[in-house]
């Protein structure tokens, strides 16, 4: 180009070759100064964006995304075939879908949720949420049953969003929250009552149902004195409760409110040893799976008495 570069130009080509920091890991410092750029000046910004993104540096497709060029287009569609990392092709499949409604980086996106690092496995989750395509769904609901916990439950925030099923309604006592507890949990028999649950859901909402008519945003009743009593116990270690729980608050629950009350307690396994006199109280079978995990850890010495204890009153 001819003439001096106006200082849009000029900020944005600095910040291609800037020091990556926390603040810039996804995107250049001055990537919104593209918005500002014409003519030549927009064609040498997409060189050397290009060129940045043969380099491997994904933040490039983002920036090639905004310029939604059919050039740019083309460097995004290369880079799904070209970039060895795996960020990139995730980058650029997001980019083409967002830029041109063209979904042909789905199968990159579906592998790096499959096979990519942690970072990369959530990077590609919360991209899969984009796609309408039934195996990007499919995938999502493949991720419950990742090693990692992050993976889980971005793979089901993307499917709630997708679903319309909104985050208010992932309270501690709400039914799809227990299920995020359940799903997030250390604990083997836990993740998997909760993937089999999760699974009939969705597929439920594939068949035509409503959040209301599945009732996923029903709520376990703070308000009844059994509940609120055993809640306020969970919280505090002053009297009347200390080192017990509201055992008889725990004896009125019944039905939802009861099984509501074994995957809490479940969950508080690890840390509070309270949680295991009280499914012990309940006789809560659930919990004979979690404890023996527990055990095979081993946890601190004074979950680990209180487990076996319970555990021997629990099998009987």
């Amino acid at each position: 180009m001819s003439g001096p570069r106006s200082s849009f130009l000029e900020r944005l080509l600095r910040s291609l070759d800037a020091p990556t920091t926390r603040q810039n890991l996804d995107d250049y410092d001055e990537v919104d100064a593209i918005r500002l750029l014409k003519g030549d000046e927009l064609r040498e910004a997409e060189d050397a964006l290009i060129a940045k993104l043969d380099g491997n540096d994904g933040r490039a497709a983002n920036a090639l995304g905004l310029i939604g060029s059919p050039r740019a287009l083309e460097a995004l569609r290369n880079a799904l075939v070209t970039s060895t990392r795996p960020v990139v092709r995730v980058f650029a499949a997001r980019n083409l879908l967002q830029a041109a409604g063209d979904a042909g980086g789905i199968d990159a996106v579906i592998q790096a949720a499959q096979t990519g690092t942690e970072d990369q496995k959530l990077i590609a989750v919360s991209t899969l949420k984009l796609f309408r395509e039934t195996k990007a769904y499919d995938a999502l609901e493949r991720a419950f049953s990742d090693a990692d916990g992050s993976v889980r439950i971005a793979a089901l925030d993307g499917l709630l969003e997708r679903y319309g099923v909104l985050d208010g309604s992932a309270s501690k006592t709400s039914t799809i929250g227990m299920l995020e507890i359940q799903l997030a949990s250390r604990f083997a028999s836990e993740r998997l009552d909760a993937q089999q649950k999760l699974t009939e859901l969705f597929k439920k909402f594939r068949e035509g149902s409503t959040p209301e008519q599945l009732g996923v945003h029903d709520c376990v009743d703070e308000s009844k004195d059994s509940v609120n009593t055993f809640m306020k116990s969970l919280e505090s270690r002053e009297p009347p409760w200390g080192d017990t729980l509201a055992l008889d608050s725990l004896t009125a629950l019944t039905g939802s409110e009861r099984e509501w009350a074994e995957h809490l307690l479940i969950a508080r396994l690890p840390y509070d040893f309270r949680a295991a006199a009280a499914l012990a109280h309940l006789k809560a079978r659930r919990a004979i799976e979690p404890m023996r995990e527990l055990l095979s850890t081993p946890p601190n010495e004074a979950i680990r008495a209180a487990v076996e204890a319970s555990l021997k009153i629990i099998e009987g």
